[in-house]
């Protein structure tokens, strides 16, 4: 009814760039990765046998640069499944931010009033649509403002540098006030995801389950091409 924080700064993150970036995670992911510049890609990826490997969202922050967020428990196999099937031709980096970035789930249906309260940037629903990105500025602090939710609800991730996520807790928290905000435990997360049916890898799909036993096969894209786990 109002609007919460959670604390997801555990959220394991990746950054994966350079010229081979787009196909290395064109054949890893199902979905279509050449998306727009600014677009927030939920998808997985595939073992050969079309068992789900993770279930993973992508950010695209430049032709060449894309950043990813995993669950807290799953960042090593994650990230380990997606370095094992990288070219070895130096086309493509990767760099663990984990600790780089702090995230806080603004959540609820009051989540854009709060938002709109204390950024500098426009926040409206047409300046940051859900599937969209943005920088916002929030009390001189930079924060990337993801618009997905695996709460089901209202969602905003801001993903802040590890430096200022107290600064702009103190901000929303503020700023929240009139709207009844509260702090919402990270476990409840499963909880509020499951009343929604959204899926967690390990608990609802792994290895054995291919997207369509998940009934997710809205997610691939058959256009694209070749892809791990596509016969």
């Amino acid at each position: 009814e109002k609007v919460a924080m959670i604390d997801q700064s555990s959220f394991a993150k990746i950054e994966i760039l350079g010229p081979g970036a787009l196909a290395a995670l064109q054949n890893l992911t199902i979905s279509n990765m050449d998306r727009a510049v600014g677009s927030v890609i939920y998808t997985q990826m595939l073992n050969e046998t079309g068992g789900i490997e993770a279930d993973l969202t992508f950010c695209r922050m430049a032709e060449d640069r894309f950043y990813a967020v995993t669950g807290t428990a799953y960042g090593d196999h994650d990230f380990g499944w997606i370095k094992q099937h990288l070219p070895n031709d130096g086309t493509v980096q990767t760099v663990d931010v984990t600790s780089a970035y702090a995230v806080i789930n603004l959540c609820g249906p009051h989540a854009r009033d709060v938002l709109t309260k204390v950024t500098e940037e426009p926040a409206d629903n047409d300046s940051l649509p859900f599937a969209k990105f943005a920088r916002l500025t929030v009390g001189a602090a930079p924060v990337l403002a993801l618009r997905t939710s695996f709460t089901g609800e209202l969602s905003f991730e801001l993903h802040i540098p590890t430096e200022y996520a107290i600064h702009v807790y103190g901000m929303l928290r503020e700023a929240g006030e009139e709207f009844g905000i509260r702090d919402v435990g990270y476990r409840a997360i499963n909880s509020l995801r499951m009343e929604k049916g959204l899926v967690a890898w390990a608990a609802d799909v792994t290895p054995d389950y291919t997207p369509y036993h998940a009934r997710m096969e809205r997610l691939i894209s058959w256009k694209k091409g070749d892809f791990i786990g596509r016969e």
